[in-house]
């Protein structure tokens, strides 16, 4: 028996026991191909769709078609059948399938954007210069299944990357190849993964999107490889898994990598997941030059253990200077029983108005909101619109007549709508049981 007949007799045992691990379909995508294949395809069909279109199928690929099946279950929403969805990367599949790939799996950011320059830079482009654009961009790609929206994965037909899975963003984004030599390997990954769990998640797996193996094999790359990249992709592999053994565990907590912050932060994040007494301390050591990474270590990670957590956030606060590292630090204190507002309220009249709408609707989540009335009066007569219309949206429940005449002042300043500010004044107002006109007809003079 060759490798790939040996392989393919694999793949169609592992497809049972994918079956018989995922009875209530909670993988994604699942539902739809319900681990069931079509009939193969005879080689008569397959010869004639390669002289159609001036291909040839990669051999892995080939051989699952004509030896298991001819598509269906498979990663996402399946594999498609032969012939089908061809005119997803182009309108004119003939002309460009058999042309050469431009796509690598060291793409840079750098490099696709140059590649998609006169696309995205030139919105007059008449529709078949757009057609033929998007043609070359994808040519030599063989579109295997949709990933659901706009993303969808590929098959490579030529050039130096032949039989790679690539995952593709319709929208443009850069291309995402998976690590796997052909695609029998990646298809009996997925396999693999859906029997171990790893893809039953509530989707905290994207398949194929990182570096796959069982967790002795990461482990051992991990340990093997020289290059800095690799071992980074060994521990993210490590953390989309289900669970991962103690030894695994007490292995890389052995590793100290200096000078390295990216995978000092991976490590602390396996170990936070997976144990958390050994990951608080890794990540602790981390807060001085990594405030972003810690925070979102916890929210991802650990979130039942952020009330752990509040003390550094306090101890802290100086340090949060952008929009997002305070959005992080809001849902970290979010997911506690704490009144976090005193730690919040500073940032409502930031100088940076993502931290003030950040702040205001943090505030507005916390049961006793109605503390910090005169912060949300202050953002009544914010500056920025958007402003506005969060604080308006943190009042509108709130029945104090003190805010009336603040809410008269924003009706003067937006007499007409402007970021649904009248809309959800009109909520606030109905709380109130008063009308914009009979608002708009008082003087406030202490009495109502």
């Amino acid at each position: 028996m060759d490798q790939l007949a040996a392989q393919l007799t694999r793949i169609q045992a592992k497809l049972s026991a994918a079956r018989a691990a995922d009875k209530t379909l909670a993988v994604f995508g699942a539902s739809s191909h319900r681990y069931q294949l079509h009939n193969p395809v005879p080689e008569a069909e397959l010869q004639q769709l390669e002289a159609s279109y001036g291909i040839r199928l990669p051999e892995a690929y080939r051989r699952f078609m004509r030896e298991v099946g001819n598509g269906g279950a498979g990663p996402f929403y399946g594999i498609y059948q032969l012939g089908s969805g061809l005119d997803e990367l182009s309108s004119n599949p003939q002309l460009y399938l058999w042309q050469p790939c431009r796509l690598h799996p060291s793409m840079t950011s750098a490099q696709w954007q140059e590649l998609t320059r006169t696309i995205e830079e030139d919105d007059e482009m008449p529709d078949d210069a757009f057609d033929q654009a998007i043609g070359e961009l994808y040519a030599g790609l063989l579109p295997l299944g949709t990933q659901g929206c706009t993303y969808l994965h590929a098959l490579v037909l030529n050039g130096p990357f032949v039989g790679r899975v690539v995952n593709l963003d319709q929208e443009r984004y850069l291309p995402s190849f998976a690590y796997e030599a052909t695609f029998l390997d990646w298809y009996e990954r997925w396999l693999d993964e859906v029997v171990a769990g790893d893809l039953s998640q509530g989707g905290a797996s994207w398949f194929g999107y990182t570096r796959g193996g069982s967790e002795a094999m990461l482990l051992d790359m991990f340990q093997t490889t020289a290059d800095a990249d690799v071992r980074a992709e060994c521990v993210v592999g490590l953390l989309r898994k289900r669970q991962v053994s103690q030894p695994v565990l007490q292995a890389l907590a052995a590793y100290c990598p200096v000078g390295d912050a990216r995978l000092q932060l991976l490590l602390a994040q396996l170990l936070l997941r997976f144990d958390y007494a050994q990951g608080k301390p890794r990540l602790l050591a981390l807060v001085p030059e990594n405030l972003l990474g810690v925070l979102q270590s916890i929210f991802w990670y650990a979130k039942s253990h952020s009330a752990d957590w509040v003390p550094v956030i306090a101890a802290n606060l100086d340090r949060i200077l952008d929009s997002r590292t305070l959005n992080f630090a809001t849902y970290v204190l979010q997911e506690t029983s704490a009144d976090y507002g005193p730690l919040l309220v500073p940032f409502a009249t930031s100088p940076d108005y993502g931290q003030r709408l950040t702040a205001l609707h943090a505030l507005a989540k916390l049961p006793n909101k109605a503390r910090y009335l005169n912060t949300f009066i202050e953002g009544l007569h914010d500056p920025e619109p958007s402003v506005v219309r969060t604080a308006l949206q943190a009042v509108h429940d709130l029945p104090d007549r003190n805010l009336l005449p603040h809410y008269q002042a924003v009706a003067r300043r937006y007499p007409v709508e402007k970021e649904y500010i009248l809309t959800n004044l009109g909520h606030a107002l109905k709380t109130q049981g008063i009308s914009l006109d009979r608002l708009m007809r008082r003087k406030f003079d202490g009495s109502f």
